[in-house]
C-alpha cells in the first residue's frame, strides 16, 4: 500500500499564457508554498510508516510473539496509513485550487485545452525519435540559436524533430531552460507550443488526469480515509487480548 500511494500522485498538466497568469501571481506563490509543504510532511509520514512497517514485520518473524505488541504496532500502523491519506487529499486538494486559480482569473480567459490536447497526443505518439542526427548541429549553436532551431520545429509542427532537439539541448545544456532529462517531453514542448502561438489570455488543463478526473481523485481518498478512520475507531474500542504470546504469526 505504501508503494501503491505516489503513483496516485498524477496531477493534470496545466498550461497558460503569461497574461492569464499575471494577475494571481501572488495567489500561486502561496498555493505552491502550501503543496510543497504538505508534499514535504507527505514525505516525513512515509518514512515513519516504513519504520513501523519494519517493526510489524520484526515483531512477526519472532518465534514468541507478543500478541499485543503486535497488535499495538499494527494499529500505529494503520493510524499512520490514515495519515499518509488524509495528506494526499491536501495535496489533491490544494493542486486543483491551484489550477482553478489560473483558470478563473479573468472572465475573458479561454480554454484551449481541445487545443493543445490535440498537439499533446501528436508528441507522445512521436515517441520514436527517427533517425535525425542533430547533435554537432546544435553544438555548434549559441543557446539562443539552438531555442530558435526548437522553436521553428515546433512552429513547423515537425513533432518528432522537435522531440530529438529537445532530448539532445537537455544534454547538451543540463542547467539552461530546456528543463530537466527526466521531465516530460510532451509536456514541455505542448507548453511551448501553447506560448508561440498564443498571447491572449488562454490555458489549457489535460493530461492523463484532467482536473474533473483529480476531483475524482479527492472524492475517492476521502471516501478511504472515512473506511479506516471508522477501522480505527473500532479497533480502539475493542476489548484488550490478555492473551500473553502466541506462536502463529498474525496477518495484516
Amino acid at each position: 500500500m505504501l508503494d501503491d500511494l505516489p503513483k496516485q500522485l498524477e496531477p493534470p498538466f496545466c498550461s497558460a499564457t503569461p497574461n492569464t497568469i499575471t494577475p494571481v501571481v501572488e495567489q500561486l506563490k502561496l498555493e505552491i508554498f502550501k503543496i510543497n509543504d504538505t508534499i514535504e510532511g507527505y514525505r516525513n509520514e512515509v518514512y515513519t510508516a516504513y519504520k513501523c512497517l519494519d517493526i510489524v514485520n520484526s515483531i512477526l518473524r519472532e518465534v514468541t510473539t507478543s500478541t499485543e505488541e503486535l497488535e499495538y504496532q499494527q494499529l500505529t500502523l494503520c493510524q499512520l496509513l490514515y495519515k499518509l491519506h488524509f495528506q494526499l487529499l491536501l495535496i489533491f486538494q490544494n493542486f486543483c485550487k491551484l489550477i482553478r486559480i489560473v483558470t478563473t482569473s479573468s472572465p475573458e480567459n479561454q480554454d484551449i485545452s481541445k487545443i493543445i490536447g490535440t498537439v499533446f497526443e501528436e508528441l507522445r505518439d512521436n515517441d520514436d525519435n527517427g533517425h535525425y542526427d542533430v547533435e554537432e548541429e546544435l553544438r555548434s549553436m549559441t543557446i539562443d540559436e539552438a531555442t530558435t532551431a526548437l522553436h521553428n520545429s515546433i512552429l513547423g509542427n515537425n513533432y518528432q524533430l522537435a522531440r530529438v532537439q529537445l532530448v539532445v539541448l537537455r544534454k547538451l545544456w543540463l542547467t539552461r531552460p530546456f528543463g530537466l532529462i527526466s521531465d516530460s517531453v510532451a509536456n514541455f514542448l505542448a507548453n511551448q507550443y501553447l506560448l508561440l502561438n498564443h498571447r491572449e489570455k488562454c490555458y489549457a488543463v489535460l493530461g492523463r488526469n484532467d482536473i474533473v478526473q483529480s476531483t475524482n481523485v479527492c472524492n475517492k481518498l476521502m471516501d478511504v480515509n472515512l473506511q479506516i478512520q471508522t477501522s480505527l475507531k473500532l479497533l480502539d474500542s475493542k476489548p484488550p487480548d490478555h492473551d500473553v504470546t502466541t506462536n502463529n504469526e498474525t496477518p495484516f
